[in-house]
């Protein structure tokens, strides 16, 4: 029986140009190799001037050909404007209407509606808020819900980009261990809300989900263990290391599945720019490395495929 395959991919795009929207050389590059079925992006950048507007979606859609985006913001002057944030002030004076940062998705496919089969936009949904003051502590943070209309198999992505504190990392001197348990809590407790959001209507409907982003966890937190708890699996790269700059031993970067009635086979790898390198020579333009995840899915099992009690019939990486 021949599978359906969907590639995936999620990027931090973070660091290099982002906080003046264009996007790197490197990370476009980066993207046009691997060419995912479906792509999803951490910190695009919009801008908005009295002229024009510069954004990652466009830039993206244009120079790789995606027909099928969405942009989500999660922080904006307009919105959350503080002169404790120099680039809102640096904005104002260079007559910039808007700046916005949040997730995006890309899609081959069209989006459609989660009740009918027609043409439909994605939802950006929030998940944590409180009063902005120029900080990472208190940015808001969103998930971004869809349905995709492939032609065999619709199914559901989300992506988001979860909460890190100031203190949480930057090496023993400068960790303070308070600040890294109540980050673990703010990450469980957003994770919380995006099982609360979807488990009815799509977990206990044994829908397919695809929920990536950069979780800002690696696999043993209390956030990544409650996705596993509710259905989700987590597709594990063949290589070992980081995806985050300051993060080389594990991944924080994550794609995971709900097969919902399915049987799925996958692969799933960190995109080095370098072959085997370990450092942060590795990363390039951004401070994060894609993970990309080829996921075969099955209405079936089949002779190939035995493994009792798991609609995960195979780790393809082994």
């Amino acid at each position: 029986m021949k599978p359906r395959t969907i590639k995936l991919m999620t990027y931090n795009i973070g660091g290099g140009r982002k906080d003046l929207g264009s996007v790197a050389t490197g990370i476009l590059e980066t993207i046009r190799q691997e060419k995912p079925d479906i792509l999803a992006l951490q910190e695009a950048i919009s801008i908005v001037t009295e002229d024009a507007v510069e954004n990652s979606l466009t830039e993206i859609s244009s120079r790789i050909g995606y027909n099928h985006s969405f942009f989500g913001r999660a922080l904006s002057m307009e919105q959350n404007f503080s002169v404790n944030k120099y680039l809102f002030v640096y904005g104002i004076f260079n007559d910039w209407t808007d700046w916005q940062q949040g997730n995006a998705l890309f899609s081959q496919w069209p989006f459609i509606r989660f009740n009918a089969s027609s043409a439909g936009n994605p939802r950006n949904i929030p998940i944590y808020s409180s009063k902005y003051e120029g900080n990472r502590d208190t940015e808001p943070r969103y998930v971004i819900l869809a349905r995709v209309n492939h032609p065999i198999t619709p199914f559901y992505v989300l992506t988001t980009h979860l909460t890190t504190l100031l203190g949480e990392r930057g090496g023993p001197i400068r960790e303070i261990p308070l600040v890294t348990e109540k980050a673990k809590m703010l990450r469980y407790a957003q994770c919380g809300q995006i099982i609360t959001l979807i488990n009815k209507h799509l977990l206990q409907k044994e829908q397919l989900v695809f929920l990536m982003g950069d979780f800002n966890a690696e696999v043993d937190e209390p956030c990544i263990q409650e996705l596993l708890k509710n259905g989700f699996f987590h597709l594990s790269p063949k290589e070992k290391g980081g995806t985050h700059i300051k993060r080389l031993d594990e991944p924080v970067d994550h794609i995971f599945v709900h097969p919902g009635k399915n049987f799925i086979t996958y692969k799933c790898q960190i995109v080095k720019n370098q072959i085997n390198a370990s450092s942060a020579e590795a990363f390039g333009p951004s401070d994060h490395l894609p993970v990309v995840a080829e996921v075969d899915i099955y209405d079936q099992k089949t002779e190939e495929y035995k493994l009792e009690g798991s609609r995960v019939l195979k780790d393809g990486n082994k």
